[in-house]
């Protein structure tokens, strides 16, 4: 009986580890996004990269995100975001500047 139970306890560990292990732990945000001719990608290193597609522009900076706050940093200056992921390819950022809400929907390229 007390064998039974150990190898039933393994056998439980051992689903646990590969459930785990094939868990996907991509962050959704991580990647290339386009609106218009506008570009942002993001890395998974927190580092990100937003221009024009016709890279006549360009600038680096940084990103941090938490739940559904996105906060970016370029030049000095933060940027704070609502994100979210309404359908797999999309990204809606809204932001609020001054006293304009805007909301802005990227397609994953």
């Amino acid at each position: 009986m007390k064998k039974r139970k150990v190898v039933i306890a393994v056998t439980m560990l051992i689903f646990i580890i590969l459930f785990t292990a094939c868990a996907s732990s991509k962050d959704p945000i991580v990647g290339k996004w386009r609106c218009g001719k506008e570009y942002k990608i993001f890395n998974s290193d927190g580092t990100y990269e937003e221009g024009l597609l016709d890279k006549s522009a360009s600038a680096s900076g940084t990103y941090t995100i938490h739940g559904n706050t996105l906060v970016t940093t370029i030049f000095g200056e933060d940027v704070e975001y609502t994100v979210s992921f309404p359908k797999k390819n999309e990204m809606e950022l809204s932001s609020q500047s001054g006293m304009m809400n805007y909301t802005v929907l990227w397609q994953r390229y």
